[in-house]
């Protein structure tokens, strides 16, 4: 619990009077591998020592001499820094129980530093180090306190006698160390003739208060330390802790962070060097992070208040949706003593008895909401019964006509229908016709008595909790077919829910439980409500817009077609005005609205008529509203609205296809027809001279283009129309389009005299779109632009980066369109009544298939113009598909 309260805790503050110089990668890497030569080791001293340090801890064994040059810069340099602690460790034997001694500093070593302290760390069985020995002795009785404490006495200037213990802690000068005793005091008997050689030893463990993970500290590497790189002023004043950090030195240990989940849900699964560990120890004196138990009588009071708490808010929280506001006060509840463990524990430093808190929380829950059941527990015993008197009333679906219908279609002298729950007995649920029994070695058979001449056909039917079995009696050469018998199983299949509904179940003495009543009430409403959930779905599945109002117009049902013909939800249809949500898609008149529902409501009118809902590509519907009577005969008071849209756009769009084709015959296609037989009548009676019989032929080859070329447009047009044709969609890059495009188009405008200005962004983004269809609708107004101007003037054409898209205009100097034909111009086969385009050919279906393409894209293409000013047209099609 204490380590889930410190991850919950987070990460401290690092300390600024504390310094980690790191036996690290980069140390090895530089100095080649541990351990080095202790003159080395007495640089790093010196440097350290010149910054005037408070203290310096140096958590490495320098147990084993080396050469005496070494030894002696070594202990030269912890003598005059004059404030080294040395590290000392307490080692047994591999045998179980076996001598303990100390591991402790050269001799020279120990003389030379301040002071020397143990680096032994507790480990529990999980191995995570929570504590350490505030002093250790061997079986010798020479005991050495723990290097934390003896560094914070050296940094102090404190003489070693002014360590104290008391019988709950650790006086070191002004500070106050409480210790756990786990074991009875060891007195070592004093040698004769010497006075004060009595010593008392105890086994005092101090908590470990972990600031954060592995890393949380102020760390150099002791390689930059040595060659310079780091400004002493970093360890002036301040606690310098020398140690390994290295992986491949092994002095790693596991702390309560060990399995902290970050922001990414990661964990720091990495180990915290030793050099860390006295860090936190260090930290912990230094700041009196001490966390102190809560007595027994207050974690008794604590659990009391709890458990007090939770009753009184399960008590206070009851009337309508009680469960909703119970399980919330729950969560309120505990996450108050959740709060309230936390912050006694990082704000006071207060180990809160939450394991005792939340027992008390959970049973007082459990026994709070046991009382609530048995309240409910007698709500539904009269719910039940009241359910029971409205359903005798009903007419539900019979299993005995459901086994007749089965004999009708499967032409049977007989049907039973057996179930059994899995590894049962049988039992017999329906049956009509001749008797079908079950025999008690296995199998269906027929009464003696039964004619002769008679079959049978079994068909096993798996449901998720019973085994059904369908039996056919039927006569000789009337053997039902392989898709009857299919289709009478389907139907016994689909009333499996019956069958489990009716089961008996058998009397009990003791009272039902509160599960047995709440299945009860549930299987009697579900029979009350078999019927209009079979009328809802049935609703829900009709192919037509099915939507139902309220008699104020509010929508309280509309089915799966509706949503998607209205381009909505059918949660968010409920609630909504049905006629002013017509007149919206629609794009009509919200007023008339208001008539509507007076006829409805008050005349009991019923309305029929053909709408057109607007959008990308409209679509005609037949509106039919009617209200809804509580008579059978259209009287009585009014309970609502039913609103039905039968889809007619497909005929519609036949009828627009019938009457362009009539178009396109009666006149667009006639005048090439009559010009192509006049001349070729011309040609084959009378004998021309050549060149105008040449003349004649290269007109009736213009006159074949042209009809050529309005009929391919037409199909262009009338295949985006109806959808057939795919979109090829890929990035693709306008300005290039439109440079390829216009390359096309240079010569014609070079022929009319006629200047293509090119005004293109070069930061334009890429478009997702069918390339071929958007440079043949660039094609088409480029060309109109030419075709249409007077010689000598100029057609500009820009693109620029606008609203999620890309914008394309096309402007010229031509003659303009007049305003009452501007609305009319994107239709097929119309052309702008001018007399200057007199001799301009054309088939008036060029815009029609740029609106279409701009459309398929997402798109749109709008028109500004005016009479003798020329023309703009905007083309806008979105950077992403759709």
């Amino acid at each position: 619990m204490r380590d889930w309260m410190i991850r919950a805790r987070g990460s401290l503050p690092a300390p600024d009077d504390i310094a980690i110089v790191a036996i690290d990668e980069p140390s090895i890497a530089r100095f080649g591998r541990f351990p080095w030569s202790r003159a080395l080791a007495a640089r790093a001293i010196d440097v350290i020592g010149a910054a005037q340090p408070k203290a310096i801890a140096l958590d490495v064994l320098y147990a084993d001499p080396t050469s005496a040059s070494d030894d002696s810069t070594l202990a030269r340099s912890i003598k005059e820094a004059g404030n080294v602690v040395a590290a000392a460790q307490l080692v047994s034997l591999p045998t179980s129980g076996g001598p303990t001694s100390w591991l402790r500093p050269l001799p020279a070593i120990e003389r030379a530093a301040a002071a020397v302290g143990h680096v032994n760390v507790l480990t529990e069985s999980d191995g995570i180090a929570r504590e350490i020995l505030i002093l250790a002795a061997d079986d010798q009785g020479r005991a050495i306190h723990a290097m934390a404490v003896e560094t914070i006495r050296i940094g102090d200037g404190l003489a070693e006698e002014s360590l104290t213990e008391t019988s709950r802690g650790l006086l070191l000068g002004s500070r106050n160390i409480p210790v756990e005793t786990i074991a009875p005091r060891v007195v070592l008997g004093g040698l004769p003739d010497v006075e004060n050689s009595m010593q008392t030893l105890r086994a005092a463990r101090m908590a470990i208060d972990y600031i954060g993970p592995a890393g949380s500290y102020r760390t150099y590497s002791l390689a930059d330390v040595v060659d310079g790189h780091i400004p002493p002023v970093q360890f002036r004043g301040r606690y310098v802790l020398v140690g390994a950090t290295a992986a491949s030195l092994g002095d790693r240990l596991a702390s309560p962070f060990m399995h902290q989940a970050d922001a990414q849900a990661n964990q720091h699964g990495s180990w915290m060097p030793g050099v860390e560990v006295l860090a936190n120890t260090l930290n912990t004196i230094l700041r009196s992070r001490f966390y102190s138990e809560t007595p027994d009588w207050l974690a008794f009071l604590c659990g009391a208040l709890v458990a007090a708490l939770t009753v009184f808010v399960l008590a206070i929280t009851q009337g309508r949706h009680e469960a909703i506001k119970q399980i919330g006060a729950l969560v309120v509840v505990g996450g108050a003593v959740l709060l309230a463990g936390y912050l006694a524990f990082t704000r006071f430093l207060v180990f809160p008895p939450l394991t005792l808190s939340l027992v008390s929380f959970a049973s007082a829950g459990v026994l709070g909401l046991l009382r609530r059941s048995l309240v409910a527990s007698s709500h539904l015993d009269r719910s039940i019964e009241d359910v029971k008197r409205a359903g005798e009333s009903l007419n539900a679906m019979s299993l005995g006509s459901l086994a007749e219908s089965i004999a009708r279609l499967a032409d049977a002298d007989g049907v039973a229908i057996y179930t059994s729950p899995r590894g049962g007995r049988m039992r017999l649920v329906a049956a009509h016709g001749t008797a079908i029994v079950w025999k008690s070695s296995g199998g269906f058979a027929l009464l003696p008595h039964t004619s002769p001449g008679q079959e049978l056909v079994t068909i096993a039917i798996d449901e998720a909790d019973d085994a059904v079995t369908l039996v056919i009696a039927h006569g000789a050469g009337r053997t039902p077919s392989i898709e009857i018998q299919r289709l009478c199983a389907a139907i016994a299949g689909s009333t499996a829910e019956i069958w489990a509904e009716e089961k008996e179940h058998p009397r009990w003495w003791w009272p039902r439980g509160l599960a047995w009543k709440a299945q009860s009430l549930g299987h009697l409403n579900s029979r009350i409500l078999d019927s209009a959930r079979f009328v809802e779905l049935a609703m829900r599945s009709v192919e037509d817009v099915l939507i139902i109002a309220g008699v104020d117009g509010r929508i309280t049902f509309a089915n799966r077609r509706a949503a998607a013909v209205l381009d909505s939800s059918e949660q968010a249809l409920r609630g909504r005005d049905l006629l002013e949500l017509l007149a919206e898609a629609e794009q009509s008149s919200p007023e008339a609205g208001r008539d509507v529902l007076a006829r409805l409501v008050i005349g009991r009118a019923k309305i029929e008529r053909e709408i057109t809902i607007r959008g990308s590509r409209p679509r005609h519907f037949i509106l039919r509203v009617a209200a809804v009577c509580s008579g059978e005969d259209g009287r009585g008071a009014v309970r609502g609205i039913v609103a039905s849209l039968s889809d007619i756009t497909r005929q519609h769009e036949l009828q627009q296809t019938k009457n362009d084709v009539m178009a396109l015959v009666s006149h667009e296609m006639r005048t090439p027809l009559t010009a192509i037989q006049g001349m070729s009548e011309l040609l084959a009676q009378f004998d021309l001279d050549p060149e105008r019989s040449r003349e004649m032929s290269i007109a009736i080859h213009d006159e074949a283009k042209r009809l050529t070329q309005m009929i391919n447009a037409y199909l262009d047009i009338t295949r985006l129309e109806s959808g057939t044709t795919v979109l090829r969609r890929s990035p693709v890059r306008i300005e290039a389009l439109v440079e390829r495009t216009l390359l096309l188009l240079d010569p014609l405008a070079a022929g009319r005299g006629i200047r293509l200005t090119r005004r293109l962004d070069s930061s334009l983004p890429p478009v997702v779109a069918d390339a071929d269809l958007l440079s043949r609708a660039i094609g088409n107004l480029v060309s109109n632009a030419v075709k249409y101007s007077p010689p000598k003037t100029e057609v500009v054409i820009s693109a620029r980066h606008a609203a999620h898209g890309v914008l394309i205009e096309v402007a010229d100097q031509g003659y303009g369109i007049p305003e009452d034909s501007m609305n009319r111009v994107f239709e097929k086969f119309y052309r702008v009544p001018r007399v200057q385009d007199v001799d301009v050919p054309g088939t008036g279906l060029g815009l029609a298939l740029v609106r279409e393409i701009a459309e398929l894209h997402g798109g749109s293409v709008t028109l500004r113009s005016s009479v003798g000013a020329g023309s703009v047209f905007t083309f806008w099609v979105p950077c992403s598909e759709g």
